[in-house]
């Protein structure tokens, strides 16, 4: 467009993440940004050369942005994974905690049958040494009775 010997540029999309600056510079071109509006550059005759050179930064400032925006999106459905991988993690360890507090109550009661079991051998073999005392005690009091 040719509007009063100055050339304008408009870039018809703008994905900028910051708010848009009305303020105008001494230096370069005009620029007026609102993210309702196109982002429009006025150049004048004298700066025609560099109209080139402002499309193609503006181009790679586009590309850049949605550079970020798909890194920021990425970085947003890695952050989902982490999460719900946390929450698994923290699951299976409150599940393993279930089940180690349930195999140490069982390593409680089975030691306690062991003790028990090993008092009731120990009053068995008491038990078995009386009574083997005592037949050994009565059969050698009648064997002696009976030699004389």
């Amino acid at each position: 467009m040719v509007d009063s010997g100055a050339h304008s540029v408009a870039v018809e999309s703008w994905n900028g993440t910051d708010q848009p600056s009305d303020r105008k510079t001494d230096s370069g071109p005009s620029r007026t940004a609102s993210p309702t509006r196109a982002l429009t550059l006025k150049y004048s005759s004298d700066e025609e050369p560099r109209k080139k050179e402002w499309a193609s930064t503006l181009l790679l400032v586009q590309e850049a942005c949605e550079a970020i925006k798909t890194s920021e999106e990425r970085v947003e459905g890695l952050e989902r994974e982490l999460e719900m991988a946390a929450f698994q993690a923290r699951e299976e360890q409150r599940q393993l905690n279930s089940k180690l507090s349930a195999a140490q109550d069982e390593v409680v009661v089975a030691n306690a049958r062991a003790k028990a079991f090993e008092t009731r051998a120990q009053d068995a073999e008491a038990w078995l040494r009386r009574l083997n005392d005592a037949i050994v005690e009565g059969l050698g009091k009648k064997g002696t009775a009976e030699g004389k």
